[in-house]
Formats: structure tokens, C-alpha cells, sequence
């Protein structure tokens, strides 16, 4: 799901990027980015929001991480399960959640404020945590048995296309 959107008002207040990957693997560190322009002139940025809801049809979004650039703690971090969040990687725009694991499946969203005014504007994306490497080492091992059968099936074929011809060479010397 990829949505961008204002929340109040029309404004040159915009998000530019939000970089989600679709897939991640399990236990695996990723960096989530939200790139965004406040429409130039004396406007600056009250905060910078993420929140994290499970799925699409799950209306409860829980704030995990704040970034006000002029209150402190100019960082904050909400526990949620599923969703750590390396603080120390993490700044403005920057997420770090390491970890992940089924529970941080489901739906980021960047929320920017721009002081003042308050005007808003958010976007969202999807993700999804893999599980190990067991689906892809099936397939994997299913991949390598076929072509193990396919090999001894070309050898066999060969082999007795081979003394096939032999028995019809000797039939023709007699």
C-alpha cells in the first residue's frame, strides 16, 4: 500500500519520499526514510512522526518514534512489540528497527508538523517480514532434485541410445 496524504489543510508541506522495503528477512535490520519538503519560505519542522498499524483494516496506529527538532528529548521512542528501534541509529527522517520478525509486519506511516501552523501531511507504506530461509531452501532443494532426476533420466536415455546402437552395428557385421 503506498499512500501519501495531507491531514489538514492544502499546504507546500509535502513528502517527498517514504523508502519502506516491501519484504524484509526475519531478524534481519532495516532502515526506514522520510524525505520531505516544507514548502520553503520561514516554515520549519515541528515533528516527525512514525507509527506503525498491523494491517490494512486494523484502524489502531501506535506511534513508535518522535523526532521534534526543538523540544527535548529531541528523540523519542514508544515500546511496540515487534517494532525495535535502534535509537542511536535513528534521527529525523531515519528509522532503524532491528529484529524484525512477524509482529513488525503490517503498515509504516511518516507523519510531518510544521510549527506554527501545524499543518500535516503523512504517507504510508507496507511491509512485510519473510520467515527464514525455509521457503527459499524448498524450493531450493526442489530445484536441485529435479535437475538430479532430469541428469540421471539424459544419462539413461544416452546410455541405452548407445547400446541400442551398438546390438544394431554388430546386427550388421553378421
Amino acid at each position: 500500500m503506498n499512500l501519501i496524504h495531507s491531514v489538514q489543510g492544502l499546504s507546500d508541506v509535502r513528502v517527498v519520499a517514504l523508502n519502506v522495503p516491501s519484504q524484509v528477512r526475519k531478524g534481519s535490520e532495516v532502515e526506514l526514510s522520510c524525505l520531505y519538503d516544507l514548502g520553503g519560505g520561514n516554515a520549519s519542522l515541528y515533528s516527525l512522526k512514525w507509527f506503525y498499524r498491523a494491517n490494512d483494516t486494523d484502524l489502531d496506529e501506535q506511534e513508535f518514534f518522535r523526532y521534534t527538532p526543538t523540544i527535548k528529548p529531541y528523540k523519542q521512542f514508544f515500546p511496540l512489540d515487534g517494532v525495535n528501534v535502534n535509537v542511536n541509529k535513528s534521527e529525523g527522517g531515519r528509522v532503524v528497527i532491528t529484529e524484525t520478525n512477524k509482529k513488525t509486519t503490517g503498515n509504516y506511516k511518516c507523519e510531518i508538523s510544521v510549527e506554527g501552523t501545524f499543518q500535516t501531511v503523512a504517507a504510508e507504506k507496507s511491509m512485510i517480514v519473510m520467515g527464514n530461509n525455509s521457503n527459499a531452501s524448498n524450493a531450493t532443494n526442489r530445484s536441485m532434485i529435479m535437475l538430479i532426476i532430469l541428469l540421471w533420466f539424459l544419462v539413461l536415455i544416452s546410455w541405452r541410445h548407445h547400446w541400442h546402437e551398438d546390438i544394431i552395428v554388430d546386427t550388421w557385421h553378421l
